[in-house]
């Protein structure tokens, strides 16, 4: 590194606590380097994965679209993807992945940073389920549900009881 460049120090530190798993992996998909929250979000302590392949991790239905998504970065072209991996426990992770190519002295890596959004994605899947059941039972009894009034059910006035 240069006078300039941060010390590498630093730059561990920061993927120390970085939320989002960081990593590069060959054009081959051989892992070189994960950060510690591989062992926070799937389980997996970095030590455990380097050196191996990385569709080890990933759900074989998604093998083609990250190979495809390694061949465009490989070609130079950064990319985006969503595909599902596996946490040591072997249940799925939907991760949303982002990389680019890095071309250190004639060797290709993809650099990437991947985000388990696999929780979102469970809500976003509930909301949905719930509001469809919503939808059919006012379908079913419009007048029993009443009318909306602003987002909220009309509550009726109280009266004096005589």
């Amino acid at each position: 590194m240069d006078s300039n460049s941060p010390p590498r120090e630093l730059l561990q530190g920061i993927l120390d606590v970085a939320q989002d798993l960081n990593g590069a992996v060959r054009s081959d998909g051989t892992v070189v380097f994960v950060s510690s929250a591989m062992t926070t979000l799937i389980g997996w302590e970095p030590s455990d994965v380097v050196g191996i392949t990385l569709f080890r991790f990933i759900a074989q239905e998604d093998h083609a679209s990250v190979q495809s998504a390694l061949t465009t970065v490989a070609a130079g072209t950064p990319i985006q993807l969503r595909c599902h991996i596996r946490d040591r426990r072997d249940q799925k992770r939907l991760a949303e992945v982002r990389a680019r190519p890095l071309v250190p002295n004639e060797a290709v890596y993809a650099v990437f940073s991947a985000r388990d959004t696999t929780d979102v994605e469970l809500s976003e899947r509930a909301r949905a389920e719930s509001e469809a059941g919503l939808r059919r039972l006012m379908d079913a009894a419009p007048d029993a549900m009443g009318a909306l009034q602003g987002g909220k059910l009309p509550v009726a006035k109280p009266t004096a009881i005589k």
